[in-house]
């Protein structure tokens, strides 16, 4: 995703760095909403599940003997081609499955309680295994039918 100076101003004034009443809201005012505004309010939504599944993965832990079957985690990108309030990646394992989204630097404090790991030095951790947006969500529908 490119962040343009419009986005990133947008998604700065509706996600400040603390958690408060505020952030929950959309920012009320007389007019339109820019495209930047609603985009930024649409990533915020997807990261409060995204949050709450992280959650309920952490909670529900490895499942049978020692098959983790649920779990999840927060690494960084390496490497270029990335934004750098952009890098940290949410890992969840669901339904035996491994599921990731980008998360911005402001959403941090949604996964309070969410292990932080250096892949680099921290293991065994499964790495990124290539699954396309197509297929994680395919994985979602999947686990619900």
């Amino acid at each position: 995703m490119t962040m343009t100076p419009q986005r990133a101003e947008a998604y700065c004034r509706l996600t400040p760095g603390r958690l408060s009443d505020p952030w929950l809201q959309f920012p009320m005012r007389d007019g339109e909403y820019t495209t930047e505004e609603k985009l930024a309010a649409v990533y915020r939504e997807r990261t409060f599940v995204v949050a709450a599944l992280a959650k309920l993965a952490c909670v529900r832990g490895p499942l049978g003997a020692g098959e983790s079957y649920y779990d999840a985690w927060l690494a960084r990108h390496e490497g270029e081609n990335w934004e750098n309030d952009w890098r940290w990646i949410l890992y969840v394992i669901y339904g035996g499955h491994q599921l990731s989204w980008h998360i911005h630097d402001s959403e941090l404090p949604l996964f309070d309680g969410v292990a932080r790991l250096n892949l680099k030095r921290e293991g065994p951790v499964p790495a990124w295994d290539k699954h396309t947006t197509f297929e994680k969500y395919r994985r979602i529908f999947e686990s619900l039918t």
